[in-house]
C-alpha cells in the first residue's frame, strides 16, 4: 500500500496552478481535505498531477463534484490529467457514485473535458446589480441553516453540496437567507460576489442596500452561459439542472 502524498508536495502544485494565498491553502487542508477524496500522480518525489472532490447530493444519488485538477509546468503535454481522470472514474464508479460534475475554468477546458466524455449539463446568469434605496430584511445563516432551506429553493435537479464543500466555503464567504432568497456570497472591499443566488432577484438592489455594498455580482440560474459539465457513472444517473457555488 502507497503511503500518502505529502501535503506539502499537494500545496506546492495546488499553488503553482491556481496561484491561491497560503490563508486558503491553510483552511482547505485543515477543514476540507481528504486523501479519500483525493487523487494524484508521482514521478519519483514530485506530484506531478492531482484532483480532489466533495460529496454532492442530486435526488438522492452521490455525486463527486471534481476540481482542482492541476499537472505541474514541468510534467504538462503528457496526458497525465487525462490519465488520472479516467482512473478517478473507476474508483468513483467502485465506490458507489452515479456520476461526476465539475466546472471548466476556460473555454479550451470545456473542449478537454468534451473528449473525456462529459456535456453541458447546466448553465448560469451572472448579473451585475447596484445598490437601491430601500434595505429587504435579511439575516446571515449558518451553513447548516443553509443546506436545511437549500431544497426550497432548487430548481428541478439542483445539486445539494455536501457538508465538506459548505464547510470550506464557511469563513470567506458568508451564508444569508431572506423571505424568499437564500445567497452564499464573498464579500471584498472591490464589492459583493455572489457564488450562488437563489429566489427572487427582484431583491437584489435592496440587499446591496442592506449590506451597504454599491454594487455586487449574482451568480444564479439562467441561460447566459455554460457552467457545470457531466458524466454519468451509472446509466440512471439524473443530469443535473443547476450547481452553484463552484470553486471555479
Amino acid at each position: 500500500m502507497k503511503a500518502n502524498p505529502p501535503i506539502d508536495r499537494l500545496r506546492a502544485l495546488w499553488k503553482e496552478a491556481f496561484g491561491d494565498t497560503d490563508a486558503l491553502l491553510d483552511k482547505f487542508f485543515r477543514v476540507a481535505f481528504s486523501f479519500d477524496r483525493s487523487r494524484c500522480v508521482r514521478d519519483g518525489e514530485e506530484i506531478a498531477a492531482a484532483l480532489y472532490w466533495f460529496d454532492c447530493d442530486l435526488k438522492g444519488r452521490k455525486l463527486a463534484y471534481v476540481y482542482a485538477v492541476a499537472t505541474l509546468k514541468s510534467h504538462r503535454g503528457q496526458g497525465l490529467a487525462q490519465k488520472l481522470i479516467h482512473e478517478t472514474h473507476e474508483i468513483l464508479r467502485e465506490q458507489g457514485y452515479a456520476g461526476v460534475i465539475l466546472v471548466p475554468a476556460g473555454e479550451k477546458l470545456f473542449t478537454f473535458y468534451k473528449k473525456l466524455g462529459y456535456e453541458v449539463a447546466t448553465t448560469c446568469s451572472r448579473l451585475t446589480y447596484q445598490a437601491g434605496d430601500s434595505p429587504v430584511a435579511i439575516q446571515k445563516i449558518s451553513p447548516a441553516e443553509y443546506a436545511r432551506l437549500l431544497p426550497a429553493f432548487l430548481p428541478e435537479g439542483g445539486v445539494v453540496p455536501g457538508e465538506g464543500m459548505l464547510r470550506f466555503l464557511d469563513g470567506y464567504c458568508q451564508f444569508y437567507a431572506g423571505a424568499d432568497f437564500l445567497m452564499i456570497c464573498e464579500e471584498t472591499k472591490n464589492g459583493l460576489t455572489a457564488q450562488e443566488f437563489l429566489g427572487n432577484i427582484q431583491a437584489v438592489p435592496g440587499i446591496l442596500k442592506a449590506l451597504d455594498f454599491a454594487e455586487g455580482h449574482f451568480h444564479t440560474p439562467g441561460k447566459d452561459r455554460d457552467f457545470a459539465m457531466w458524466l454519468p457513472l451509472e446509466a440512471d444517473c439524473p443530469k443535473p439542472g443547476w450547481f452553484g457555488p463552484a470553486l471555479d
